[in-house]
């Protein structure tokens, strides 16, 4: 609070309000996280579907395929991966297609004991039987 000037300075610091700064405004990427939001709802649902199936118990063990229009495809193949994060899923798979539609399966693979993601490349690794590829190139730098 030392550095505020005083003509900026409340009696506290808890009077103060938060800076407003128009120029970190970024409204596509507003526009670009609706999307994504919107299709969250779509895969959470569809996993909690699954869910009550049986298909799946944690999320962890889902892999996620969206097929859409050639509109939305390169935004959404682009982001796979952050998407696969965002969703907390093992796997986020994006076709292009006619219309759009979302499946969910169960993920193929073993289980990672690091990251517990289902990875087909779990136990490829001789040192590190029983975690992915990408733990891995973790572990392999912390050693």
């Amino acid at each position: 609070y030392t550095h505020f000037q005083e003509q900026d300075k409340k009696e506290s610091v808890f009077l103060s309000n938060w800076p407003n700064y128009q120029e970190f405004k970024r409204p596509e990427l507003e526009s670009d996280f609706k999307k994504i939001f919107k299709l969250r709802d779509d895969v959470l649902k569809a996993l909690e579907e699954e869910r009550s199936k049986g298909l799946i118990g944690s999320s962890l063990e889902a892999e996620v395929k969206i097929v859409t229009t050639s509109e939305d495809f390169n935004f959404l193949k682009e982001r796979e991966d952050l998407l696969r994060e965002f969703f907390i899923v093992s796997k986020v798979e994006v076709e292009k297609g006619e219309s759009f539609s979302l499946k969910v399966e169960k993920a193929k693979g073993k289980k990672c004991l690091r990251c517990w993601n289902w990875r087909e490349d779990v136990g490829k690794d001789k040192d590190f039987e029983e975690v992915c590829l990408r733990c891995v190139s973790v572990l392999r730098t912390q050693r």
